[in-house]
């Protein structure tokens, strides 16, 4: 199990960078998710865009969760 994440301010403006991972493997199954980001915020108003991905592997007997979904994201919140 374990978890890394980093953000970086970039100087003299309110955009930073960033990226998260999340990963946990127990008795061959496993979940990873992980996900790089561009961050801008304006007041209390905070947009996010980047990538994420995550991945689950399971298996119990005869039935197996092998999924994988990926993609660009777009968010935004309240921040106070």
């Amino acid at each position: 199990m374990g978890y890394l994440a980093a953000r970086f301010d970039l100087p003299f403006s309110a955009a930073s960078i960033g990226i998260e991972g999340n990963a946990a493997a127990y008795s061959g199954d496993s979940l990873r998710d992980f996900n790089v980001y561009g961050q801008y915020q304006l007041s209390l108003l905070q947009l996010r865009a980047g990538y994420r991905q995550i991945a689950v592997d399971y298996e119990d007997g005869d039935d197996r969760f092998d999924v994988k979904i990926n993609g660009p994201f777009v968010s935004a919140g309240v921040v106070f």
